[in-house]
């Protein structure tokens, strides 16, 4: 929710830690997951481990979901860790790493 709201308040966010993504952006990762590991992509819609096209809502391989049931697995993983372990304390702003630093300096 965030990402949306600064960008309709028109406020350049350079913090790289934050959930979500800006719905108004059109290349925005197409990927909304539920507390219970429930996903909707491009493609296919996820649910309960059944897998679903999302044009026709025809049931399909359970294969074609497994990269979003992945995907969301891990997603609410990291959220987990961050809020039961209390992460965000440790964080030291001064010795965030640029992701555009990081990519240039391993080529």
């Amino acid at each position: 929710m965030r990402p949306t709201i600064t960008n309709l308040l028109g406020i350049e966010d350079d913090n790289p830690i934050q959930f979500g993504h800006d719905l108004l952006d059109e290349d925005r990762r197409q990927l909304m997951i539920t507390r219970d590991g429930n996903f909707a992509d491009e493609e296919y819609v996820g649910i309960q481990g059944a897998c679903y096209d999302r044009e026709t809502g025809e049931t399909v391989e359970n294969g074609a979901c497994d990269t979003g049931f992945d995907a969301a697995q891990e997603e609410l993983e990291t959220s987990d860790s961050i809020i039961y372990g209390d992460l965000l304390r440790y964080l030291d702003e001064t010795e965030m790493v640029n992701p555009e630093e990081e990519q240039e300096e391993a080529a």
